[in-house]
């Protein structure tokens, strides 16, 4: 789902903002998830989207007239493996489970769901 304000002219911007990639729910470190995977997540998420939004847009670090800021989140993830079916859980535990588990050579995928919201950065 989405919504668009009717008052929005694309053709006024010129530029986006990346905020750098958050969690929600905030992820917390454990035993299993150090804040130092969070931390590496959360940078690779970030880097990940400015590059997509890059391919198609300037992307900027500084607010002013004519640029968009978009914050965005991780607030769930989807996993497969043989006929598993989509499934939202706490995110962080289950991209850590995820990430351990390919590195191990076991057969998943991860999808983050991610949601963002733009605006005027002024």
């Amino acid at each position: 789902m989405r919504y668009i304000n009717p008052k929005l002219y694309p053709t006024n911007y010129s530029a986006v903002i990346v905020e750098p990639l958050e969690m929600y729910p905030k992820a917390e470190p454990t035993e299993q998830l150090s804040q130092a995977t969070i931390d590496q997540i959360r940078g690779y998420g970030t880097t990940c989207l400015k590059q997509v939004i890059a391919s198609r847009d300037r992307v900027v670090e500084t607010p002013g007239p004519g640029m968009v800021k978009v914050p965005a989140a991780i607030t769930g993830v989807a996993g497969s493996k043989d006929g598993l079916k989509p499934y939202q859980v706490v995110p962080m535990a289950f991209v850590a489970t995820m990430a351990v588990n390919t590195v191990a050579g076991a057969p998943h995928q991860a999808r983050l769901l991610v949601e963002a919201r733009s605006t005027d950065s002024v």
